[in-house]
Order: C-alpha cells, then structure tokens, then sequence
C-alpha cells in the first residue's frame, strides 16, 4: 500500500506512506504493517481519503500547526513571535506524512487494537533524526453495532535538532505526550464522529513551564438525504493553555485558539465518484487577524468496481 505527498521541486513525486502488510501469519490473531506506516492514533487516518471524507479539510488535530518549535529547542522569546504572526512548527498529528516503524494490529472478541513503533513523531516525522522512537496505539471497542468508542495515546521525543539543549539535556530528553479518546455512532442516516486530544510538550528551555498543553476536539456528522447525497458538517477547535511571558511577567496564551465550522453538500452521480461542495469559516483569537472564509469544490474518482461499470467485467 502506498500514500503520495504534496510534490515539489525536489521531489517531483512524493511518498509520504508505503507499507508491506502481513495479514494473520500462521494463523493468529494479529496483522503487520511495516515501512511508512498509518497514524496509530485516532480514528481519521482510514477516513481521510477523499472519496471517504465526507468534507474537504482534515480537523485541526491532524493538520493544524500550533505555534511552538518542534524542531530547534527555544524559549518563549523565539516561540511567542510564531504565535504573533500566527505561523505554526508542530501539529498535534500530522496526518500528511507517516512514519516509519512497524504496527500490530487486530481484533479480539469486539476489542480492536493497534501499538505501533517507529522512529519519527506524530507532532514531527523529521524526529527520526534523533535517533529515537515513539510508541503509539489505540484500543477500541464497538457497542450495539451502532456505537463505538475507543482510546488513543503516544509519546516520544520530538526535537530533531540539538541546538539550544540546555547542559545536561539529551535531545532525546524532551518528549510530545498525547492523550485522545474518540466515538462514533449510526442512526438510520445520520453518523457521528467525534474526537478530542490533549497534548503536552516539554520545554526545558522555559523560564516558568516545565511543559506546555493544547487541547484539540471535534464533532463531525453526515446525513444522507438520499443513498448518493449527503450533506455534512465539522465543528472543530484547538484551544492553548497560559504560559508566563518573560517580557512582561504576565500570563499569556503560547497560541490563539481557533474554532473552525465546516459544511458540505456531497453527490455521487456513479458510485465511482463523488463530488463536494464545501464552505470553511475559521474564526481565530488572534486580535489581528480576521476571520477567514473558503469556498472549495473537489471531485473524487475511485477506480475500485471501475471495470464493471465499464462493461470490462468478465464475469
């Protein structure tokens, strides 16, 4: 199985997941992924493919940047301008690239579970240079066949340069701690989906904090007005604790929370495609930045049960 990225002019083509899967050897009940591997955490990654979002954007906790440096370890002086120019280092979970490691995952009596290892971080793939690994993984469980919910957490260390460890600190020292508990449920036409993740990141470069928290959630539905048209709609949040600002003495958010509302209509003219109309409105804390609004149109082409709907179908 394989996942492209975004291209660039490096790289005119982009993997960003690719993995061998080892369904049940010698019969027991556990499966394999190995090589760049899905998000461990959550129940989004199997539903962010297009042609099963029901909505363009992802949640914030899979794709916002948070205004803090998971890169070089600085101090809030290097880090509370990122937040003023609303410029973003580390995400809760970047859904956009995968890591690479080795995942365990199956189904025990209704229990589904997946622990996974690998180097790199939710919060920032490039921390395989670091040498260190995260461990990550989720336990779910499915109630009444119309109820599910489940539990997800992670940590590993996530600085990928050395620069600015204070004496006596190990890159590898500081550590992205994320907790997420998650649910959904079905009702004739209408799902459900809801998710929130707190999250944690050491800052031995702090002058007060020893660690800074971001809390991410989301509640998202889709209603099926006919079998091929739905319309579905995302509220979503992250939201950022006080830090003591060394300037001013005074406690300050270390980001801006954002609240974003997202609404579609989806259509499927052929079950092999299907085509959304989405509107976007993300409203920000940010005292200069105004609220911000997109308008997007995708369309979706699955080339699964393409050759029968052709008439390429030899049976």
């Amino acid at each position: 199985a394989y996942k492209f990225g975004k291209p660039s002019e490096k790289a005119p083509v982009r993997l960003d997941g690719y993995f061998l899967s080892i369904r049940r050897p010698g019969e027991f009940p556990v499966n394999f992924w190995i090589g760049k591997i899905p998000t461990p955490v959550g129940k989004f990654s199997p539903r962010s493919y297009s042609h099963v979002n029901p909505l363009i954007g992802y949640p914030l906790a899979y794709q916002y940047k948070v205004p803090y440096n998971v890169f070089t370890l600085s101090s809030e002086t290097s880090n509370l301008p990122l937040r003023d120019r609303n410029l973003g280092a580390g995400t809760s979970i970047y859904e956009a690239c995968w890591i690479t490691g080795l995942s365990a995952f199956g189904n025990l009596d209704g229990t589904e579970y997946m622990v996974a290892i690998g180097r790199g971080t939710l919060t920032n793939p490039e921390a395989r240079e670091n040498k260190g690994f995260q461990i990550a993984g989720r336990v779910g469980r499915s109630f009444n066949n119309w109820l599910t919910a489940g539990v997800s957490g992670g940590i590993a260390p996530y600085l990928q340069h050395s620069t600015g460890l204070p004496s006596g600190t190990s890159i590898r020292d500081p550590k992205h701690l994320i907790l997420g508990a998650d649910a959904g449920a079905k009702f004739n036409n209408l799902n459900l989906v809801f998710e929130a993740f707190y999250n944690s990141w050491d800052t031995p470069q702090y002058q007060s904090e020893k660690n800074i928290h971001a809390f991410a959630w989301y509640l998202e539905g889709r209603y099926f007005i006919l079998s091929n048209l739905y319309a579905a709609a995302r509220l979503d949040q992250v939201r950022y604790n006080n830090i003591t600002n060394p300037a001013t003495q005074q406690e300050t958010p270390w980001g801006y929370d954002i609240t974003r509302i997202e609404a579609a209509l989806g259509f499927s003219p052929i079950r092999e495609v299907l085509i959304k109309a989405v509107i976007q409105r993300n409203s920000y804390d940010h005292p200069a930045i105004q609220n911000i609004t997109i308008y997007a149109l995708q369309a979706a082409l699955r080339f699964e049960h393409l050759q029968k709907f052709l008439g390429m179908d030899d049976e």
